[in-house]
């Protein structure tokens, strides 16, 4: 079978907690709404990309305990290719509790996990040979030993002509400065918030700050703007698109949601345009709901957010 895009790294799972109120304080009593466990950061990528359309496979580590299992479980059942999933004995699984109040505001609360991914596997070359695209982020980094093993990664695409979809994300600066602009050079596609993009260029505008991260390598940037939606620059063009008008209840696996849209455009070679509304769509639509991994929005909600415009 061949894969429309795999990705590598940050399979974690999320325990979702909806709660009245943040913050939390010392002796606060609350009663959770509801309580969930999903798979995170990567997973999210994965499902929304699949319920688009996309073919896909995850690639990387996961520890053999309870979370590890059921984020597999929850992939597997979404059609998600686990194949090259190495579940290792002994070692745990990255763990993050997702607190979400009333209003809308979430804070993370995280346990990192032991499993580390130490060197390019056979199974992983293979999807390599049978993949059109590979996306990762800047998780990859902080459970590969050594860390470079994610842009050896991003090259082998590379030298073979595929396409790489990066978002360096939240952990932008835990990670070498120079490792993370070696990462940006082997990205076909980079795609970032603006406040992380600040942390690599200094600018005074969006588009100047694009337009410097484009000269550090990749040929298209694309900067997350939240409400204001979303910038696309490329050498030769730059398109903002406004976001969708939605109430915002949960804003976890927005941005994930937004990168598989966007790979899901550019693989069946959408007008960038076009891509720019469907990646707002998908992001507007997750943010409407509360919770992520299989809560993530179907393609049916994402269209009829479309036909708003």
């Amino acid at each position: 079978m061949d894969f429309d895009i795999v990705t590598f790294g940050d399979l974690v799972t999320d325990i979702y907690l909806p709660i009245p109120q943040l913050p939390v304080n010392p002796k606060d009593i609350q009663i959770a709404h509801q309580i969930s466990t999903e798979p995170g950061g990567a997973g999210n990528f994965l499902i929304m990309a699949e319920r688009l359309g996309l073919r896909t496979a995850a690639l990387g580590s996961v520890g053999d305990d309870l979370y590890g299992n059921l984020s597999m479980k929850k992939l597997q059942g979404e059609g998600i290719d686990i194949s090259s999933v190495n579940i290792v004995t002994g070692k745990s699984t990255t763990l993050i509790i997702v607190l979400i109040d009333d209003a809308g505001e979430h804070a993370f609360l995280g346990a990192l996990g032991t499993v580390q991914v130490t060197e390019i596997e056979n199974s992983i070359n293979e999807k390599i040979e049978q993949s059109k695209a590979l996306f990762t982020n800047g998780y990859a980094f902080l459970e590969s030993s050594p860390p470079e093993l994610v842009v050896e990664l991003m090259k082998q695409f590379r030298r073979i002509n595929k396409l790489v979809f990066f978002d360096p994300g939240p952990q932008i600066q835990q990670v070498d400065a120079e490792l993370m602009k070696m990462a940006i050079a082997q990205a076909d596609y980079l795609l970032l918030t603006q406040e992380e993009a600040a942390t690599i260029v200094d600018a005074d505008s969006a588009e100047e700050i694009a337009h410097k991260l484009l000269n550090l390598g990749p040929k298209l940037v694309v900067l997350k703007m939240g409400a204001e939606g979303s910038l696309v620059v490329t050498p030769r063009a730059s398109i903002k698109t406004p976001a969708f008008s939605v109430d915002i209840r949960d804003s976890t696996g927005c941005g994930d949601a937004f990168d598989a849209a966007f790979a899901y455009g550019i693989i069946n070679d959408m007008p960038l345009g076009e891509i720019s509304k469907l990646a707002n769509a998908a992001g507007g639509a997750t943010v409407s709901r509360i919770g992520a991994g299989t809560g993530l929005p179907p393609k049916s909600e994402i269209e009829n957010l479309l036909k708003k415009i």
